[in-house]
């Protein structure tokens, strides 16, 4: 199927407390495959979120390993770390925020 077949409205979808694009062409593609399934496709990658390393919280996405069923650190968006979950996420939803140029 061609990428622009694909309809572009964004449908959240939670599964194991991540937040994900349920209609991004790599779970389209799946679903027509093999029918549908809440579990996201194959390194279908989260929505920004607030994440944990042992340097601290930093705003970020995570990717979907469906051969262990487990989210894994995908991309480390914000430039800083923030000191606890509740600064991190207050930058979130503010937008205050600064971006990681790569």
């Amino acid at each position: 199927m061609k990428l622009e077949n694909y309809v572009l409205n964004v449908v959240l979808t939670t599964y194991k407390n991540v937040t994900y694009d349920s209609n991004h062409p790599r779970n389209l593609e799946r679903n027509e495959l093999e029918g549908h399934s809440d579990i996201p496709a194959n390194n279908v990658v989260s929505e920004l979120m607030v994440c944990q390393s042992n340097a601290g919280y930093y705003i970020g996405t995570l990717q979907y390993d469906s051969e262990v069923d487990h989210w894994f650190p995908y991309s480390r968006d914000s430039l800083d770390y923030y000191p606890d979950e509740r600064a991190a996420k207050s930058a979130l939803d503010n937008g205050t925020w600064v971006i990681r140029d790569y």
